[in-house]
Parts: C-alpha cells; structure tokens; sequence
C-alpha cells in the first residue's frame, strides 16, 4: 500500500502540473536552445529534469532531518506546530500577495539583488556549452527557484529526511511525467 503522503505527492504533482507547465515550461523549452538555435532534444530535457528532481529530494532531505531533529526535542514540540502553521500562513499571504490582494506582499517584488545576479551569471556560462553539457547543471540551478508547489510540499516533507527526499522526487516525478505527455501532445 502506497504511504498516504506520498499519494498526496503525486496528486498535488497532478493537480499542480497546469501551473509547472505555465511557469517552467517556456523556461525549459527557452534554455533548451543553444545560441545557435540548435535544440537539445529528448536528452536535454531528461538531464534538466533529473536536475531538478535532485535539487527538490536534497531540499526535502535537508528539510526533513532539520524537521525531524526539532521534532525529537522536547523543547521544541510546541514551537514545530507554531512554525508549521506559520510558515503555511506565510506561504498563504505571499500568493494572495503576488495575486493583487496584498500589494505590500506581492513576492515578485521582493529583490534579492546578490542570488538572482550570482544565478544570472551562471546560467549565462552555462548557456554557452551545447544544450545536452549544459542541461544537468542548469536543472540543478533552476531547481531552487521560488515556487509554491516546492513550499508547500518541503512543509510536508519536514517529517524525516528520507521521506522529505522521497515526497519531492514522487512531486517531480508526477509534474515531469505530465510535462512530457504535455510537450508530445498526448493532452
């Protein structure tokens, strides 16, 4: 029997894909490209992807042992519920924010000047090398990038690091399965 946790990856990965698609999809479909205009084909897409997905399971690892490390002091067990619902309050506020509701929390313009300039260069050298060398490392970049599909779920995954790790590879693996079925045409 599937762990209900990791079904409601999967779901969340179903229901979540539209967004993937809208957001990373023109995203991945642009980086695929080399100057040149050359694509990078099946190969590119699969590396970039398994970039992704192993950004996302070393944030839900990493998150999942600082859960489950607050979770097994004593000292802690009030102040986990307290941060759990505070951070999903927050999650909450950023996206009714970046909706219109709140103008002062709209996320998108929030600045970080020194990451965005540190993942700007990066990804401009990296675009230099063909499409197929250049896909891995770029995976492994955008994989960090906001989304709340990835708060959401790195909330969740803050029960114990395997799990945290398994919860966000089942997440990608439902949103790279569909993005796929999507770019063929299959729906």
């Amino acid at each position: 029997m599937i762990d209900p946790l990791y079904s409601m990856a999967l779901v969340t990965g179903l229901l979540g894909s539209g967004h993937c698609i809208g957001m990373c999809g023109g995203i991945v479909a642009a980086l695929s490209l080399s100057g040149e205009g050359r694509r990078g084909g099946a190969s590119f897409h699969l590396l970039y992807n398994a970039g992704r997905t192993a950004t996302y399971a070393l944030i839900g690892f990493l998150v999942g042992w600082l859960g489950s490390a607050i979770a097994f002091t004593d000292a802690f067990a009030g102040a986990t519920r307290i941060v759990l619902v505070g951070s999903d309050l927050f999650v909450i506020l950023l996206g009714l924010g970046t909706a219109g509701l709140f103008a002062r929390l709209n996320f998108m313009r929030l600045e970080f000047a020194g990451p965005v300039q540190s993942l700007t260069r990066a990804v401009h050298r990296l675009r230099q090398l063909p499409p197929a060398l250049a896909a891995l490392p770029l995976g492994l970049l955008f994989g960090f990038l906001p989304c709340g599909f990835l708060y959401a779920m790195a909330i969740t995954a803050a029960q114990s690091a395997e799990r945290g790790a398994g919860l966000m590879v089942a997440l990608m693996g439902m949103v790279n399965l569909l993005r796929h079925l999507r770019m063929m045409g299959v729906y």
